[in-house]
């Protein structure tokens, strides 16, 4: 059995020598240029985010923003920036015009429920949507434990 162990170390050394000896190529690795990052600055700020770099120092470099209307009088302004520290950030704020009497709003809950739990805030918003209405934006807005209990006032239905 030794002796087995000891052929075949040898053939597999032979193999790898005669494998090495041929000629040999200099193998020459492509090389993978190092690509910089270039913040390409979007000249037109919206009046949100003039706001908010006027009033706050939230916004180190500004990258872009875009402001869309969802609804009559429902915008959805979209800002991306890097904080003061260079970290990147994606914000998105929604702006409703609450003298408009087709905009409301409106709390809702896992499964349209008062039994505290979690789902995704997007089926929720199906969930929750009353016939006839459309839940135009969702906001995750509360605080919770692992378990869905809240930990702060939850109010549906005039209920606690």
């Amino acid at each position: 059995m030794n002796k087995m162990i000891k052929h075949s170390f040898l053939v597999m050394l032979a193999a790898l020598a005669m494998s090495g000896c041929s000629k040999d190529k200099e193998i020459v690795e492509p090389e993978v240029p190092v690509k910089e990052e270039v913040v390409k600055v979007d000249k037109d700020i919206t009046a949100m985010t003039t706001k908010i770099m006027e009033k706050t120092a939230v916004i180190g470099t500004f990258v872009s923003d875009t402001t869309i209307k969802m609804a009559e009088g429902l915008f959805r302004t979209s800002i991306v920036f890097k904080r003061p520290d260079k970290l990147p950030v994606s914000m998105f704020i929604i702006e409703a015009d609450l003298k408009n009497a087709k905009l409301e709003l409106q709390t809702i809950s896992p499964y349209n429920d008062l039994i505290y739990g979690v789902q995704p805030i997007s089926e929720m918003a199906k969930d929750n949507e009353i016939a006839g209405t459309k839940i135009m934006a969702a906001i995750n807005g509360s605080v919770y434990t692992a378990a869905g209990d809240p930990t702060g006032i939850l109010c549906k239905w005039h209920r606690r």
